[in-house]
This record gives structure tokens, C-alpha cells and sequence, in this order.
């Protein structure tokens, strides 16, 4: 009798072992999808291919398009992130993000990974679209990595835009902090105009240890209007055993308007942080207007 009981214990923990270590697998092809949302005080969100706690999530999509108009709304895109030990693989030909009206939140995700996870995204074209005043935040995420994540990305053409008064842009591209990000990008392009507006992109940076390889053949980061800040950081390490590798074209940054400030760093290492960064092209800083702030850093150590 009890080697019958203890012959029927065991099965069970076999059995219920079984359920709790199965890994979850998802593999979707789709042409198109679109997602549309009209009015005030909304809420959009949209999850493509993201994987977590173990589990594999496989996407291949041609067109994937997110448009919301409206005000006081909140739109969410997130696509291929992995975490938890979540591997995600995700193909895309077109992805577009369009937000319109006023005192709007719109944030895109894509590629990245976190907490062990494995992100692999390749995309050709990527469009992140805001318009109107008083937008809260406008933030695009792509191919960055943290607590021992690993993040691979391909894209031809990448693209942020603002337009309004008093709103806030941000770009992150390849950031590592604890983990590897590898990042490969055609161009990437940010505009922002309207005023009082804040305009920041990082590109390369590596934290914590972490290892951060970027490689783009043209980075243009474009403002124009009164009363705004532009800052753009490419290659930057910081902290003990952090390496960041980034290998460009040509790096152009512009400014227009009146009573602005515009900021560029290159290849800062802090910290005992270490930043290697070739640039074959040329670095352009350019700012035009009246009452304004210009500064550039490239190749310094602390």
C-alpha cells in the first residue's frame, strides 16, 4: 500500500512538474494591422510579439500601423520585448505610430530586452508621429537592454517626430544598464518643432557593466522653434566594466529659433567607463537665431 501511494506521488509531481516548466510558444504571420482610436480621455495599447518568464513569441508582419487622435489620451506600442528569460523574435516591413491633439501621452517600445531576456526585431521602416500643444511626453525605446537582457535589432530607417508647443521628446537607441544591446541602424531622425519644447536622444550609451554596440550610418536630430532645449548624447560609458561601441557616418545636429539650447556629447567615458566611437562621416553642429546657448563634447574622460 504505501508503494502504491508513493508510486502515486510521484506521477503527480511528474505530472504537475510537467505543466510548470512547459515553455509557452506563440508563431503568428499577418499581412496588416491597424489600430485606430478617436476621442478625449482615452487609453491605446497594443502588444506585438513580446515574450516573458520563458516564454518564445515568433511575428512576422508586413504593415503594422497605431493611430489615435484626440485629447488627454494615452497611446502605448510595444513590440518584440522580451524579460524574465522570454525570447522574442519579430519581423516587420512598415511600422507607424501616429498621435494627434492635445495634452497626449504616446510612448513606443521596441526590441528590448530586460531581466535575462533574448530580443531579436528586424524592421526597415519605423515612424513615430506627435502633433499638437501641451503633450505630456513623446518616447520611442529601441533595441535597449538592461539586468542582463540581450537585445539584437536591424532597422533601415527610424524616424521621431513632434510638432507643437510645450511638449517633451525622447529618443533611446542601443542604452544598455546591466545588459547587451546590439543595434543596427541605417539612419535614425529626430525633429521637433514648436516652443518650450525639451528634445533629447541617446544613442549607445552603456551603464552598469554593460556592453552597448551601435552601429548607423547617419544620425540627424532636428529642432526649430523659441524656448527649447536639445541635447544629444552618442557613445557614452559610465561606470566600471561599461564599454560602448558605436560606429556612424555622419552625425548632424540643428537648431533654429530664439532663446534655445543646444547640447552634444560624443564619446564620454565616466567613472572608469570606457567609449570607443568612429565616425567616418563628419560631426555637424548647427545653430541659427538670437539669445541662445551652443555646446559640444567629444572624446572627453573623467
Amino acid at each position: 500500500m504505501k508503494l502504491m501511494q508513493k508510486t502515486l506521488a510521484v506521477a503527480v509531481f511528474v505530472l504537475f512538474s510537467g505543466v510548470v516548466m512547459a515553455q509557452s510558444k506563440s508563431d503568428v504571420t499577418v499581412q496588416e494591422v491597424n489600430q485606430t482610436q478617436k476621442g478625449n480621455d482615452n487609453e491605446q495599447i497594443l502588444d506585438l510579439g513580446n515574450a516573458e518568464t520563458g516564454g518564445q513569441s515568433k511575428v512576422t508582419v508586413d504593415r503594422l500601423n497605431q493611430t489615435q487622435g484626440g485629447q488627454g489620451n494615452s497611446q502605448t506600442l510595444s513590440v518584440g520585448n522580451a524579460r524574465e528569460g522570454g525570447k522574442s523574435d519579430v519581423t516587420i516591413q512598415d511600422l507607424r505610430q501616429t498621435q494627434d491633439g492635445k495634452g497626449n501621452t504616446q510612448n513606443l517600445s521596441v526590441g528590448n530586452a530586460s531581466a535575462g531576456g533574448q530580443s531579436k526585431v528586424n524592421v526597415q521602416t519605423l515612424e513615430q508621429t506627435q502633433g499638437g500643444n501641451g503633450n505630456i511626453e513623446q518616447t520611442l525605446d529601441l533595441g535597449n537592454a538592461s539586468a542582463g537582457g540581450k537585445s539584437n535589432v536591424t532597422a533601415k530607417s527610424v524616424s521621431q517626430t513632434q510638432k507643437g508647443d510645450g511638449g517633451v521628446q525622447r529618443l533611446k537607441v542601443g542604452v544598455a544598464d546591466g545588459g547587451e544591446s546590439n543595434v543596427h541602424v541605417q539612419s535614425i531622425n529626430q525633429t521637433q518643432g514648436g516652443k518650450g519644447n525639451g528634445q533629447t536622444a541617446w544613442i549607445g550609451q552603456a551603464e552598469a557593466g554593460a556592453k552597448s554596440n551601435v552601429s548607423v550610418n547617419s544620425v540627424n536630430q532636428s529642432q526649430d522653434g523659441t524656448g527649447n532645449i536639445q541635447a544629444l548624447s552618442v557613445g557614452s560609458a559610465g561606470g566600471s566594466g561599461s564599454v560602448s561601441n558605436v560606429t556612424g557616418g555622419n552625425v548632424n545636429q540643428n537648431q533654429k529659433g530664439t532663446d534655445n539650447t543646444q547640447t552634444l556629447a560624443i564619446g564620454t567615458a565616466l567613472n572608469g567607463g570606457k567609449s570607443n566611437v568612429h565616425i567616418g562621416g563628419s560631426v555637424n553642429q548647427t545653430q541659427d537665431g538670437t539669445g541662445n546657448t551652443q555646446r559640444a563634447n567629444i572624446g572627453n574622460a573623467k
